[in-house]
């Protein structure tokens, strides 16, 4: 796999071969990335089993297909996913790359590449039906419905919280609030190997010293104030088995 990182990962990283308040839909849903944020070096385990720690990212989806809004009709309904880095066929990584498209319809080559790229997500809900999740990436592209998103690109990008291509390294505010607060931030970036003394760690920081902020991240004293947009958009339920989730 031909891909480069060299804008995504500190020099202490390296890549291992290897959502809304309204609900969307269960099934499948055209999307387009619109933010990708650096987490860090987290740690992926399976049934309790640690993998190890990987270059991690959250990768927020803008769903573009009609009815998919809020109840305003105009701001997009998003959902978001977590992602290690790892290259290796068949990982969540690759099959992102291979199916979400460029406007010419050609693979990206970096994450500021796959950025606006386009492609299809299965969606489901929780037992219960208050959350929403991805638990699928469909093969094959989406070459042939491309073209009839490009005008719309600014459109739908401009106003909505999108931050394009954030790295770990180079955090902002704006990033972190366009995190799922919980699964980004508390149980991904902030156990992250390389947080202690980071960027990220450094706007945490200053972010809860804002009126609503204080206990940002903080699972032990969540409130209402302490939840970002895509937190409140989609929240998982239950982890899926890896043959279940792809």
């Amino acid at each position: 796999m031909s891909f480069d990182f060299s804008n995504a990962l500190g020099s202490d990283m390296a890549i291992v071969e290897a959502g809304s308040r309204k609900l969307p839909a269960v099934g499948g849903h055209e999307a387009r990335i619109r933010s990708i944020i650096g987490l860090g070096a987290v740690e992926s385990s399976y049934m309790g089993v640690s993998k190890g720690f990987f270059p991690t990212i959250g990768v927020i989806f803008e769903l573009l297909e009609e009815g998919d809004y809020e109840d305003d009709k105009v701001t997009p309904l998003v959902i978001d996913m977590t992602c290690p880095l790892q290259t290796a066929e068949g990982s969540k990584f690759n099959t992102l790359v291979r199916t979400f498209l460029k406007a010419d319809g050609t693979q990206a080559k970096s994450l500021d590449e796959l950025i606006g790229c386009a492609g299809v997500i299965t969606i489901k809900h929780s037992d219960d039906g208050k959350y929403a999740q991805v638990v699928g990436i469909k093969q094959g592209g989406l070459t042939a419905i491309l073209p009839k998103y490009l005008p719309a690109v600014k459109q739908l990008h401009e106003g909505t919280g999108a931050v394009g291509h954030v790295p770990f390294h180079e955090m902002t505010e704006k990033a972190l609030l366009e995190c799922n607060t919980y699964r980004h931030i508390t149980d991904g970036m902030m156990t992250a190997k390389n947080y202690a003394g980071s960027k990220a760690e450094q706007v945490i920081t200053t972010l809860r010293t804002k009126v609503g902020y204080e206990t940002f991240g903080d699972r032990k004293k969540k409130k209402e104030g302490d939840v970002a947009p895509a937190a409140k958009r989609a929240v998982p339920n239950p982890a899926l088995t890896e043959e279940q989730e792809y």
